[in-house]
């Protein structure tokens, strides 16, 4: 009797230990950083929550407030969440044909932490790293020297 509850027992761990590998390997998926077609943003939809990248790089929370699909184009009005409605100083537009990739889902950046493996992991204040910014001039060296003058307490 007791030799029949010790296999049991270790065969409860072994398919405890499978089912933590396996949630493990989901949790590593892939991680796409923004939308990856203009389909993808077209399906956006009024009070919907996204991630929007502002100019100075920070993705943050938005929630969409108004749409515009006149003269060919498709505007959203973006309002940074946690902030009140009345407080439109924040609010950014974006035209889903030209800016999708600036977009993505909610919280999948703005919530994402850089695990312990991550290059970036290490970085600090003041560390100089090299840049490939997103706009640059043609013709331009695209890869430019950085320093780090601030970083994301969440992140």
């Amino acid at each position: 009797l007791l030799v029949e509850i010790i296999e049991r027992l270790k065969s409860k761990d072994e398919q405890d230990l499978l089912q933590q590998q396996q949630q493990r390997k989901q949790k590593q998926s892939m991680f796409i950083p923004h939308f990856q077609s203009v389909q993808q943003a077209l399906c956006l939809q009024l009070n919907q929550s996204v991630d929007y990248r502002f100019e100075n790089g920070r993705v943050i929370l938005c929630q969409i407030v108004a749409i515009n699909k006149q003269y060919k184009t498709h505007m959203l009005t973006l309002h940074p969440a946690g902030r009140p409605l009345s407080d439109t100083k924040y609010d950014q537009y974006c035209n889903v044909y030209t800016e999708y990739m600036k977009l993505s889902a909610a919280k999948s950046v703005s919530l994402r932490r850089a695990n312990n493996i991550h290059p970036f992991a290490t970085l600090k204040e003041y560390d100089y790293i090299d840049v490939n910014p997103m706009l640059h001039i043609a013709g331009d060296n695209i890869w430019k020297n950085g320093k780090i003058i601030k970083l994301d307490k969440s992140s």
